[in-house]
């Protein structure tokens, strides 16, 4: 049946078929709720047609020459034939399902852009670049559990957050054209000034650098820097790309990209502000099971691997299934950890204890489109890794490092969190963090359940056990001899703070030991210890200043005690307090350090009664101070308000 509906509004609310379907200039025709219309031929809309959440079944082609709503519902191509679409320019649907029993639907003029999905079953799509997945700040679309069929030419977008960082990625389709084609908008700078950058996209491509000169498609900077890494799982070291215009993107490759922001960023100027960006990549989806055998056969062997999939994937099923990897947790580059200036930090993701150690990261085991991560050989011994379509995870998008979500273990744990003091006043992400699990069914030796720490740009920590430094650990219940010794490196800043924070835990108490400054800091359930480093003094910035012990030597000194030491007026409105100690004699040292952990004063005095006066600098400005009071080796922390 032929319909040609010309000056009309057509509602139709029950399921209908047409051979042919004509909407007529000023035509308006609205499938309404959840039906279905079917075209077993081609569909020549000049008017307006508007789908519902239902489906709309194309055999045919499609012309459409004015206006087709297809945000909320679905477009089904059908049929044995080949089948031609012409678009307007940006026209959206929310689903886009592939179910051709033979012949291939081509893409010929306009745009179809999928906001939600696609499914594809049989058949062919050649999208010829027209047909777009669309990535937002909110949502990407993705390719659901499919069974069949091939997809060619099609645009995947992935959308990148502003800042100037690294990001692990991975491409889903394998293209035709290079590199340079894709990423960097088929564009490259040959001059180093400002003046010269090209941005023919605005809001899409970034930089790619690694030439004075712009050759072999680089983009062109000063020091011709590298800024793509791939990173090789048998020798373990990491290498610059060759070049942009040559190299093609093939599903499922790995790669390391400073994305500084869109190609609108100043490469002349590091300090440059970064702008979101999105990346486009054109050729063939990956549709079924995916296996990569090029991975070290060592074992504790670095694998880096990318999703090959436009989904989401459950990282915990792909390595169960997969042959001699750890499956008990894997690594994310977290471009957000570090706070504003910080450029991002491995993140741990273990899935006994569904989370991560790096408190506020939104790593879970869900591996995003476009994202790529590291995974450990268990055994020496040939390994693999397998994706299959079971293993996508199509509930929810743009999850993890693309979206500010943690997860909560129910655990017992103990969790330190290392900031830059400015970083956590102003409540922005940590540097790093290290988590700590106990049970007694736990090995206190280093096993396939501890992961060990993978080394940041910038400030690491990692608990040091036997010989080996570990993000993740797995421990007995400890005892009051109990001793974890911290690893932090890598400072870039004079002040920090370290949050100690219990989960469910019932043992003894720990203590953050400052070995350098002799202060035990209690841990009950929570505990935030500011302190200073100074490049100066080697004791300072020791790796192994810190510990967690369970025996704090200062509650052996009975009359030295917290509980034995009284600080007021607190608050105060003055720059002055008074100190009740237990003794009359003796020197006391008191060392006051303001919430940035900056020493504020430092009073020493041999005292001859019970109190002592103590007159802090006139700078000590209206907040909260820790106050440091030493006698013969021991320490205690005391809390003083300056109003």
């Amino acid at each position: 049946m032929k319909i040609n509906l010309p000056f009309l509004f057509l509602l139709i609310s029950v399921n209908f078929c047409f051979s042919q379907l004509k909407v007529a200039s000023g035509g308006l025709l609205y499938i309404s709720g959840t039906q279905n219309l079917y075209t077993n031929e081609s569909i020549f809309n000049d008017g307006n047609i508007t789908l519902g959440t239902g489906k709309l079944y194309v055999g045919g082609d499609v012309h459409n020459n004015n206006s087709v709503t297809l945000s909320n519902g679905t477009v089904t191509l059908t049929g044995a034939n080949t089948q031609t679409f012409d678009f307007a320019v940006e026209d959206i649907v929310k689903r886009v399902e592939l179910d051709k029993s033979a012949g291939t639907a081509t893409f010929n003029s306009g745009t179809l852009v999928i906001t939600d999905g696609l499914l594809s079953l049989q058949g062919s799509i050649d999208g010829g670049g027209k047909l777009i997945m669309r990535s937002t700040s909110t949502k990407t679309a993705i390719v659901e559990q499919s069974s069949g069929g091939v997809v060619d030419n099609i645009v995947v977008e992935r959308y990148i957050p502003a800042k100037r960082a690294y990001r692990f990625l991975s491409s889903p389709v394998t293209t035709s054209t290079s590199i340079k084609s894709n990423w960097q908008e088929n564009q490259n700078n040959t001059a180093t000034a400002y003046a010269n950058n090209s941005n023919t996209a605005p809001g899409y491509g970034t930089h790619i650098t690694g030439s004075t000169t712009g050759a072999n498609g680089f983009d062109a900077t000063q020091t011709g820097a590298a800024s793509l890494f791939q990173f090789n799982n048998v020798t373990q070291t990491w290498s610059a790309i060759s070049n942009t215009n040559t190299n093609v993107l093939n599903f499922g490759n790995p790669y390391r990209l400073m994305i500084r922001g869109s190609r609108s960023v100043n490469l002349t100027n590091n300090a440059a502000t970064p702008s979101p960006t999105t990346l486009r990549t054109k050729g063939t989806l990956k549709i079924g099971t995916f296996t990569n055998t090029n991975l070290s056969n060592v074992i504790n062997g670095y694998n880096f691997v990318g999703n090959p999939y436009q989904s989401p994937i459950d990282m915990l099923g792909v390595l169960t299934t997969s042959s001699n990897l750890n499956p008990n947790f894997y690594y994310v580059w977290d471009p957000k950890v570090g706070g504003t200036n910080g450029r991002g930090a491995y993140v741990t993701y273990t899935f006994s204890g569904n989370t991560n150690n790096v408190s506020g990261s939104a790593v879970n085991q869900y591996l995003q489109p476009m994202q790529s991560c590291f995974v450990k050989t268990l055994a020496n011994g040939a390994a693999s890794i397998t994706f299959n379509e079971s293993n996508k995870y199509t509930v929810a998008t743009n999850e993890n490092i693309y979206k500010s979500t943690n997860s909560i273990t129910n655990n017992s744990s103990l969790r330190l969190t290392l900031y830059e003091a400015s970083a956590f006043n102003q409540q922005q992400t940590p540097a790093d963090g290290v988590l700590l699990y106990f049970d007694d069914s736990f090995n206190n030796s280093v096993d396939s359940l501890d992961a060990e720490k993978m080394t940041n740009l910038d400030e690491n920590i990692a608990l040091l056990v036997e010989t080996s430094k570990l993000s993740i650990a797995n421990f007995q219940f400890p005892q009051n001899t109990t001793v974890y010794p911290l690893n932090i490196d890598q400072y870039r800043y004079t002040n920090y703070n370290l949050v100690a924070q219990l989960d469910n835990y019932s043992g003894l108490t720990p203590y953050l030991h400052d070995t350098y400054l002799q202060v035990y800091t209690e841990i009950n359930p929570s505990a935030n210890y500011s302190f200073t480093v100074d490049a100066t003094i080697a004791a300072s910035t020791s790796n192994n200043r810190f510990e967690i012990v369970y025996s704090n030597p200062n509650l052996n000194n009975t009359y030295f005690t917290s509980e034995s030491v009284s600080l007021y007026p607190n608050p105060s409105k003055s720059n002055d307090f008074n100190l009740q100690l237990p003794s009359a004699s003796g020197e006391y040292k008191v060392t006051i350090y303001n919430a940035l952990g900056q020493l504020v004063d430092t009073i020493t005095s041999q005292i001859s009664t019970n109190t002592l006066n103590c007159k802090v600098a006139a700078t000590a400005a209206t907040g909260i101070y820790q106050v440091v009071i030493t006698r013969d080796n021991s320490t205690i922390v005391k809390k003083w308000i300056k109003e």
